[in-house]
């Protein structure tokens, strides 16, 4: 594995997900990708400027990347910030990685469930490995196993 795609989102599923992929590319000597991506959707709903949705977007990815290196600093680190609908964004972006890594919600919320079924999208949606992160992820939990799922094609073979 050489390079690994993490969604950036500010948010608590977000920080687990970059947490999860960091670890992850730090075992794997990776290259480890930050993606922020900016909703038109949404910025028209919340009334902001596109400038103003890039410049937090980069200060995310900024903070992000600070937080990475003080555990990584040797880490491969690049930043992206796209314009798109989220999962659309991320199965784009995933076409040039090795493995892309989102964050999801358990449901405790009918918002957190369809929010988190974002990463269930693209996992369903792209043939890049695709880890979805539950919002409870502990990086400091080194215990045995990973699950993956498996179907009949070459996807399964890659993931396992």
């Amino acid at each position: 594995m050489k390079s690994i795609l993490v969604g950036v989102d500010g948010s608590i599923r977000g920080e687990h997900a970059l947490a999860w992929a960091a670890k992850c590319a730090d075992r794997e000597d990776a290259s480890l990708t930050l993606l922020a991506i900016i909703e038109p959707s949404v910025e028209r709903q919340m009334g902001l400027a596109e400038k103003t949705m890039t410049g937090a977007a980069n200060a995310a990815l900024i903070s992000a990347e600070q937080t990475v290196h003080e555990r990584y600093p040797h880490l491969q680190i690049e930043t992206q910030v796209v314009r798109g609908e989220v999962v659309e964004s991320l199965i784009d972006a995933a076409e040039s990685f090795d493995l892309i890594v989102v964050g999801s919600h358990h449901g405790k919320t009918i918002g957190e469930t369809i929010g988190g079924a974002k990463g269930l999208r693209v996992s369903v949606s792209t043939t890049t490995p695709t880890v979805v992160v539950p919002a409870d992820y502990d990086p400091e939990y080194e215990g045995n196993g990973i699950m993956v799922g498996v179907g009949p094609d070459e996807v399964s073979v890659n993931a396992i």
